[in-house]
């Protein structure tokens, strides 16, 4: 049997088991997993293990657990119900892939919908991006050491939409992969955001900041008028009614960790280093448009950052009150504008430029879904993360 027929196996069982030999004992359990499961990475076989479940020899424990010789370690992978993806999902991945933002000799580059997984985070999990391209290009399957990537050379959170770029070859991916931890690849997005409190600008230091965590940043909006991105720009705030705004941007530098669980982040002094640079665009005066340039690449870092400095990103009920963003709601759920409209917040992937690692890549520009701003005004729902 080949790792994609194991991985199939598993995932029908929607569990996964292993049997610790002489060279796994001593390991946490977590990255044997990871290193015996075909398709299952380190970082999900903890995150699943966090929850509950993983079992050593029929007894819960946490991923650090130190394994034996001979110890059975059992993995619950997804549920029944994921196994079969709704149709419009399947037609919505057919749709992105049918029509890809940019092909170049290097990369594939597509509009990911909010809804949709980037990348599976169990083995055979059905209904996700990274698959769809992999599918449609059969070389990006080889070009990350994780055939579960597909070459994939970043991530976004699922309930994001925009830009996402996938490596063709192993080198490409491996060049592309050493300029995002260099910070030589520019990310630009949107956001809408609520306005909690008065609409002061610069927002004022939180109570647990410190001094330098929010300073003036250089104005880019000469550089951004002379970009791709001014025209797309302008088109959007010329979209309904709402007032621009003429405020200097700021760099948010609150360092980034852990937050109260598993699965989110938090400011914290302890954190590791967080940069992202925000420039408000347009307002209604319950909302704000800003335009975002994230400097680093941490867990949330954008909706963890503006939460922080009371403008929550609209539909974040992880971080923010929980205003529904609603305009997701409107419409067949197909295409690329949408995937599924429960896991979608109003924070879009604009663009991306690689052009500083690779010299023949253009910026490549994912424009947002219709009625991105201004959008409607909703009532709040309960919060719920």
């Amino acid at each position: 049997m080949n790792e994609i027929d194991q991985a199939t196996s598993h995932a029908r069982a929607h569990a996964a088991s292993v049997v610790v030999t002489e060279d796994d004992a001593g390991e946490r359990a977590d990255v044997v997993l990871g290193r015996r499961i075909p398709g299952l990475s380190r970082r999900v076989a903890r995150s699943l293990a966090l929850e509950g479940k993983l079992r050593v020899d029929g007894q819960r424990r946490p991923p650090s657990t130190r394994v034996e010789a001979g110890a059975r370690l059992e993995l619950a992978l997804a549920p029944p119900a994921e196994t079969a993806p709704a149709p419009a999902l399947l037609e919505t991945l057919a749709a992105v892939v049918d029509a890809p933002l940019a092909l170049t000799a290097d990369f594939i580059y597509v509009h990911k919908p909010a809804g949709v997984h980037s990348v599976a985070l169990t083995p055979a999990q059905p209904g996700v991006l990274a698959t769809a391209v992999a599918q449609r290009w059969p070389e990006c399957a080889a070009a990350s050491p994780d055939p579960r990537e597909a070459g994939a050379v970043h991530r976004l959170d699922r309930p994001t939409s925009g830009v996402l770029a996938f490596a063709r070859s192993e080198a490409a991916w491996s060049r592309a992969r050493e300029a995002f931890s260099d910070e030589r690849v520019a990310k630009h997005y949107l956001a809408v955001s609520r306005v909690l409190g008065a609409p002061e600008w610069p927002p004022p230091l939180p109570p647990e900041g410190l001094q330098g965590w929010i300073e003036p940043a250089p104005d880019e909006s000469e550089q951004a008028l002379a970009s791709p991105l001014a025209a797309a720009l302008g088109e959007l705030l010329a979209r309904g009614a709402s007032q621009p705004l003429d405020r200097p941007p700021i760099r948010v530098r609150a360092p980034l960790g852990r937050g109260p669980s598993a699965h989110t982040s938090a400011v914290r002094l302890d954190g590791r280093r967080a940069r992202t640079v925000v420039c408000p665009l347009a307002t209604t005066g319950q909302h704000e448009l800003l335009r975002l340039r994230l400097e680093t690449g941490r867990r949330h870092q954008a909706r963890v950052h503006l939460a922080w400095i009371g403008r929550p990103i609209l539909g974040d009920r992880l971080y923010g009150p929980g205003t529904v963003f609603a305009h997701t709601r409107a419409g067949a759920a197909s295409g690329p504008e949408m995937g599924e409209a429960a896991h979608a917040i109003a924070l879009h992937a604009f663009a991306i430029d690689l052009s500083a690692a690779f010299p023949d890549e253009a910026p490549v520009l994912a424009p947002p879904i219709s009625n991105f701003w201004p959008p409607p005004e909703t009532p709040s729902p309960n919060r719920s993360c």
